[in-house]
């Protein structure tokens, strides 16, 4: 079933990452790259990533943040990783939702369960 939830979010990721300071566009490989690598907590094609500058910790894509998208794909491992390299716990998405809420709404145990540990 997660396996299912990771190429819904490829699709839905589209073409288009957004940042807070600008919008660029990636290819449809990269986007299938970054799901890819949030599923099977591919921890070193995000330190690449961060260290040149390719992603930023708190860039959203598609209106929302790695964070979220780790939180809603029930990744704990990478949760806690994203948060080590800096990613906001309380960012919120476009429709106002943060990692928390989307935790519980999908139902990722797991992930609600690091981001309620490492926020105490």
């Amino acid at each position: 079933m997660k396996s299912t939830a990771a190429l819904i979010l490829s699709f839905i990721f589209s073409i288009h990452l957004f940042s807070a300071e600008k919008d660029f566009t990636i290819d449809t490989i990269s986007v299938t790259k970054i799901t890819s690598a949030i599923e099977n907590n591919d921890y070193t094609f995000f330190e690449n990533a961060f260290k040149t500058k390719t992603l930023n910790v708190n860039q959203k894509i598609n209106g929302k943040t790695l964070l979220i998208y780790a939180s809603i794909l029930d990744k704990p491992e990478m949760v806690n990783f994203l948060i080590q390299n800096g990613a906001n716990l309380k960012t919120l998405c476009v429709n106002g939702f943060n990692a928390f809420q989307y935790a519980k709404k999908n139902k990722s145990h797991y992930a609600l369960a690091e981001l309620i540990v490492i926020s105490a």
